[in-house]
């Protein structure tokens, strides 16, 4: 069974009624890297995306069916879009066109999820930053 896109896990947590379960909820993804690397672009202050407010133009893959390990394989390279010391030296518009790239790669699901964490919010209902701090207390500033 292919693993699931981790824009349905915060799916999971957004259909989950009950703030105990939510956060029951959100502790259970806590062994997916992939998801709380998510989590800690969407919420960490000390992330810092080096990226146009502005969502870039990108064209949707016409055929994504089976490419749920997109984010997962793509989450990795995160680091390129924010400000830290081995992403310094890349131009902006490189930077820019990376994530064109990237977007362009993974599932649209996928996509409006990247988007949305570049501007610090998650675009599922009822997953804020103060539940995730009540899930994981003190991990993400």
């Amino acid at each position: 069974m292919a693993a699931k896109l981790i824009s349905d896990l915060f799916k999971e947590v957004e259909k989950t009624t009950g703030r105990k379960a939510k956060v029951a909820k959100l502790q259970s993804f806590e062994q997916n890297e992939t998801f709380m690397t998510i989590l800690q672009a969407a919420f960490d202050a000390r992330v810092v995306w080096e990226l146009p407010d502005s969502d870039p133009p990108y064209v949707e893959p016409e055929d994504m069916m089976d490419n749920t390990g997109g984010l997962y394989q793509e989450a990795r390279k995160l680091y390129i879009f924010t400000k830290n010391s081995r992403s310094a030296n890349i131009h902006s518009i490189k930077r820019e066109r990376l994530f064109i790239e990237m977007l362009e790669s993974i599932h649209p699901n996928e996509a409006e999820l990247l988007l949305s964490i570049k501007n610090k919010k998650v675009p599922y209902k009822g997953i804020t930053k103060k539940l995730v701090d009540e899930a994981f207390p003190g991990r993400f500033q």
